[in-house]
């Protein structure tokens, strides 16, 4: 685990030492047992890496592997399977190539977020990784497609998560998200097959 990921929890044992230590610890300053908890119960209940990998996803569709690949792989396609996803587009222009860049909005917690996307790695028709350029949550996401008996496999890596004091709350956020995107590669499931 690199040294940057254990800030959280450097930040929350520094704040119990100090309230251990102190002959007189005033009431507010036991503040610092709610950051511990979180990620005590992220780290060991959970089992919440930092930084957060929200999940290996992988379904299997009754369609070939070009015809989902063209979905998963159109970002601007997102929000008609994507529930969260409220608008997306392209910033560059089509072909679909490293270096492209497309922006999306997201709703979280009852706000929208946008943000850019650029993709780092491609090999067409089968696999596509994107990187946030300036998400409030840095994002690497791969999605490869392959074709198996009777149909296609997707799976999806989705690796990142808050930065900075913000990462006391991963540790409730990664479940969701996990939850979330399944749910999602289930709609879209329903969609192409439906």
């Amino acid at each position: 685990m690199p040294p940057e990921a254990l800030t959280g929890g450097r930040l929350a044992l520094t704040g119990l030492l100090g309230c251990l230590i102190s002959p007189v610890t005033w009431v507010h300053h036991r503040v610092w047992l709610v950051p511990a908890l979180v990620l005590l119960v992220g780290r060991f209940v959970f089992d919440v890496p930092f930084p957060a990998q929200f999940g290996l996803f992988v379904l299997v569709f009754l369609l070939s592997a070009a015809a989902v690949f063209a979905v998963v792989a159109d970002y601007t396609q997102a929000p008609r399977w994507q529930r969260a996803t409220t608008a997306a587009a392209w910033i560059t222009d089509p072909p679909t190539r490293v270096g492209s860049r497309h922006r999306q909005t997201t709703r979280f917690l009852g706000r929208d977020m946008s943000a850019s996307y650029e993709v780092t790695k491609l090999e067409p028709g089968r696999s596509i990784t994107i990187r946030s350029i300036d998400a409030p949550f840095p994002m690497t996401i791969t999605r490869t497609v392959e074709a198996v008996d009777g149909g296609t496999r997707v799976t999806e890596v989705s690796e990142g998560g808050p930065a900075g004091l913000a990462r006391v709350v991963a540790p409730l956020m990664v479940p969701m998200a996990r939850r979330s995107i399944r749910r999602d590669y289930e709609r879209l499931r329903e969609l192409l097959e439906g």
